[in-house]
């Protein structure tokens, strides 16, 4: 008898579609599988999803390959449509990770920006300089999951944030000089 036929459960780690948690699950087989992923994850049930593995990107597609895995094994659940990419964006179990090319850190702060856009408020001048020189039309594998208009949108809001940022620091210098001016002025005054 074969192992789906009795029911066997398998013990795997699933990661959320950006890499953000890791869950251990127990399944009986792929649909289990995507049942508690969606569950944990926050899913929505209509949601179609594919499983990965998480070293290479493979696409598990039946139960048969699923439990000729080792247990333990780390998968991805990502959506229907998404692709894989080795960018490990929450940092995972690596201790020793390999310093960030420009690609991996435009592709990381992508993915995180894709989640919540807001995000974009609490970015440095540098990776906004970043996202404002992005070649939106380059062949960097990395950013084939973002939409033309997802990029060209997020190249535009970081434009006008760091024009926001600059426009700050400057007020902030005119007030700064206001300041010491106003108390020289005061001091002279008094003597």
């Amino acid at each position: 008898m074969s192992r789906r036929n009795d029911k066997a459960k398998k013990p795997f780690k699933i990661l959320n579609r950006d890499r953000s948690a890791k869950k251990g699950i127990v399944v009986e087989g792929m649909e289990d599988l995507f049942n508690k992923g969606r569950t944990r994850f926050g899913y929505p049930e209509s949601q179609k999803l594919t499983l990965v593995l998480e070293e290479d990107g493979t696409e598990i597609e039946d139960d048969e390959y699923l439990f000729s895995l080792p247990d333990n094994t780390v998968m991805v659940l990502i959506f229907d449509g998404d692709r894989w990419s080795e960018v490990n964006i929450g940092g995972g179990d690596e201790v020793d990770s390999k310093p960030q090319n420009i690609f991996t850190k435009l592709e990381e702060i992508l993915v995180k920006l894709e989640q919540n856009p807001s995000r974009i408020a609490l970015l440095s001048e540098q990776d906004l300089e970043l996202l404002v020189d992005l070649d939106i039309h380059g062949s960097y594998q990395g950013f084939h999951r973002f939409s033309a208009d997802f990029l060209k949108d997020i190249q535009k809001a970081a434009e006008n944030h760091m024009i926001q940022k600059g426009q700050l620091r400057d007020t902030i210098g005119l007030l700064e000089l206001y300041h010491q001016t106003n108390q020289a002025n005061t001091k002279r005054k008094k003597t």
